[in-house]
């Protein structure tokens, strides 16, 4: 990394705040965030629980990545 010049900042992974429907809080907790902020952006995503979420995931920046699971037919 270093030789290419990459900044170490720029290679972080996101962190996964929400694995399929489970909250995992020492995540949340590592970037600052709490259930309720978790809660709200999911109402922004009309996701109204935790349980229909595969994935979330935060990255430092604040960029959000919110997969929900998919409806049983």
């Amino acid at each position: 990394r270093e030789d290419m010049k990459i900044d170490k900042n720029k290679t972080l992974l996101p962190h996964t705040i929400i694995s399929d429907g489970v909250y995992i809080k020492s995540e949340a907790e590592n970037l600052g965030k709490n259930k309720k902020w978790i809660t709200k952006q999911l109402r922004k995503s009309q996701i109204s629980s935790l349980e229909d979420v595969f994935l979330m995931q935060v990255d430092r920046d604040g960029k959000i990545m919110i997969v929900p699971k998919e409806k049983k037919k």
